[in-house]
């Protein structure tokens, strides 16, 4: 989807300078679960309440008497329930922690940012979406050199460097990702020496 959409917008000239921005701190599941979320705001609102008002309106009891009476008067509780759920949104990047944010652009307070974004869609706002055991944590991170992909991804994008997921995407798939292979693709990156700085320094921890 944020390849169709860059193409879409490369004609413009304007926009065309912000492409690498369109995915800029994101994971795929900031998009999915607030393109869900809001898929089922609006069933809730032209799908399925309007169907339950139609069904209440309805549904007088005439010949089945007390059993429709009962039908309606459940179908209308369950239907002011249904009015109260708060329907949940996140925009955190992979793991939740605004990890890649924060690394990419330290000085925005990023759950602020969050919240107003996601809150601005009509949507309740999650902080915080992964938690995980300090002790098993610790013991797992020396392997897993490949968690910091988002953090470098984010800062391409920053920098406007192109093709930033599809470079990523080849560096880690596939293949064993070490501090060595991941400090030489860094390295190889036209960024700012500050920047590249940042990112040489960066541990799984």
């Amino acid at each position: 989807m944020e390849k169709e959409v860059k193409q879409k917008c490369q004609s413009n000239a304007e926009i065309a300078e912000l492409l690498e921005f369109f995915h800029f701190a994101c994971t795929s599941e900031d998009i999915n679960n607030l393109a869900q979320a809001l898929t089922l705001k609006v069933a809730f609102n032209t799908v399925i309440f309007p169907v339950m008002i139609e069904l209440l309106n309805s549904a007088s009891p005439t010949t089945l008497g007390k059993e429709m009476a009962n039908f309606t008067y459940r179908l209308s509780e369950v239907g002011k329930t249904f009015t109260e759920v708060q329907i949940l949104g996140k925009c955190a990047g992979a793991v939740g922690n605004y990890n890649a944010h924060k690394v990419a652009c330290p000085d925005i307070d990023w759950p602020t940012v969050a919240a107003v974004f996601v809150t601005f869609l009509g949507l309740g706002f999650t902080p915080y979406v992964t938690q995980v055991k300090e002790s098993r944590l610790n013991d797992d991170l020396d392997q897993v050199w490949e968690v910091l992909a988002e953090q470098i991804q984010t800062v391409m994008h920053r920098y406007n460097i192109p093709e930033a997921y599809e470079k990523l995407k080849d560096l880690t798939r596939r293949r064993v990702v070490s501090k060595e292979s991941i400090q030489k693709f860094t390295n190889g990156l036209q960024l700012p020496e500050e920047a590249k700085s940042v990112l040489l320094n960066l541990t799984p921890q």
